[in-house]
């Protein structure tokens, strides 16, 4: 028979009262303290890292659409800078286009200077309307208007001042009305004008020079009125817009053309009403 040994307990526990499953629990017991100290270390790391993740992703993404602004201001500009050559156009610069044009390679028209009737020698049907000279690179030129059918008018030249052939140079197309010349406005040596007896009362204009004379500048203007001066023409050409009869525009483009080195350009453009046109 196996001896049994009785079973000491400490003092101290007989003392609390504790209980025999209380004394072999202990092991599974902490400490005081230590769960508090790990709850708070694990909670304060997730806080503190979420709120600057937020701040640097809004950052950026606000300064990146704040910079695209200045961009989309600067396209209005470009749109406006397009559309201003569009209304100012010079019509068709040349000889081949304008009121007086050079005879046809190979023809010539020669005229015998009569002092008497010197209009009507320099006419080839011998009467004339008006004729008149001009100065060009010093050079003496003659014009003539007559009737030949239609409206016309020649340029002339001559080898030698003292001679009295003259050679035709330029001749107008048949014209509705008679063209006006112009000499001596300190612009040209020599402006046509001339008006078609289309339905948009075309006005066109020539400005000849050169002791070769030549059309250094033409115009078209529907309806147009032209001012010249000693340094610059002001034009006024209509444009027709949506119920507008023809030959009276409702709007013109008003012009002012200068000398641009052996050229010209249209040095100011704008619109205006018709009661701004000159008559």
């Amino acid at each position: 028979m196996r001896r049994r040994w009785p079973v000491l307990l400490p003092a101290f526990l007989l003392s609390s009262g504790a209980s025999f499953a209380g004394v072999y629990h202990y092991r599974t017991s902490q400490e005081p303290g230590t769960l508090p100290a790990i709850t708070a270390s694990t909670t304060t790391p997730v806080e503190t890292t979420s709120a600057p993740e937020t701040s640097l992703l809004e950052v950026p993404e606000t300064s990146v659409v704040e910079s695209t602004v200045p961009v989309e201001a600067t396209s209005p500009p470009e749109t406006t800078v397009v559309s201003v050559p569009e209304t100012t156009p010079l019509p068709t610069v040349g000889p081949d286009n304008g009121i007086l044009q050079a005879l046809p390679a190979g023809v010539n028209d020669r005229r015998q200077l009569d002092v008497a009737d010197e209009c009507g020698s320099m006419s080839p049907t011998g009467s004339a309307v008006d004729c008149g000279t001009f100065t060009a690179e010093r050079d003496t030129l003659r014009w003539v208007r007559y009737d030949d059918g239609g409206a016309r008018l020649d340029v002339l030249t001559t080898s030698d001042p003292d001679s009295i052939i003259w050679d035709v140079k330029l001749r107008s197309k048949d014209l509705g009305d008679s063209p006006s010349v112009r000499t001596g406005t300190g612009l040209a040596p020599l402006v046509v004008l001339a008006r078609r007896s289309d339905a948009n009362r075309t006005l066109e204009l020539d400005v000849v020079e050169g002791a070769d004379p030549g059309v250094s500048l033409h115009l078209a203007l529907l309806a147009g009125q032209v001012q010249v001066t000693a340094d610059h023409i002001n034009a006024w050409k209509g444009v027709l817009r949506d119920g507008d009869p023809a030959g009276s525009p409702s709007q013109f483009d008003e012009w002012v053309i200068v000398r641009d080195g052996g050229g010209w350009k249209v040095a100011s453009a704008k619109t205006v009403s018709p009661d701004l046109v000159p008559s």
